[in-house]
C-alpha cells in the first residue's frame, strides 16, 4: 500500500508533519497534491527545503497523482500524502487512488466554509 496516511492541512508541510508524522510513519516520500502550488517553481523549491534529508518529495497536480498511482510509480514507497482540501482527496478517490487513512489538520475559515472546530472549517 503506497499511501500510509493522507493529511488535509492548508499549511501542507510544517513542523508537526516533519517531526511527529515523519518519525511515526517513516515514509520514503512526501507527496503534496495541489493544482495551484504544483505550477509555482519558487514555492516548490521552498517546500522541498522543509522535508527531511534522504526523503523524496513530489509536488504535483491531482491528475498527475492519479496517473502516477495507477501506473504503480509509488508501489515501493511509503507515501505521506498532503493536501490543502478534502476536495482533492475526493478527486483522487474518484480517480481510483486507494487512501486508507485520513488525518485532518488545520483548515482555515473562509468563503463557503462552516467552522466545525477551533481549527477546522
Amino acid at each position: 500500500m503506497p499511501i500510509l496516511l493522507a493529511r488535509v492541512d492548508e499549511r501542507l508541510i510544517h513542523g508537526v508533519v516533519v517531526t511527529d508524522w515523519f518519525s511515526h510513519l517513516k515514509p520514503k516520500r512526501f507527496m503534496v497534491v495541489d493544482d495551484v502550488l504544483s505550477q509555482d517553481e519558487s514555492l516548490k523549491r521552498t517546500m522541498r527545503m522543509a522535508k527531511p534529508s534522504g526523503t523524496g518529495m513530489s509536488i504535483i497536480n491531482t491528475q498527475t497523482a492519479i496517473e502516477n498511482f495507477k501506473a504503480g510509480k509509488y508501489d515501493n514507497h511509503g507515501v505521506l500524502l498532503l493536501v490543502k482540501s478534502p476536495a482533492t482527496l475526493i478527486e483522487l478517490k474518484k480517480g481510483g487512488v486507494d487512501i486508507p487513512l485520513v488525518d485532518i489538520g488545520i483548515i482555515f475559515p473562509g468563503e463557503n466554509k462552516e467552522r466545525v472546530s477551533k481549527y477546522v472549517a
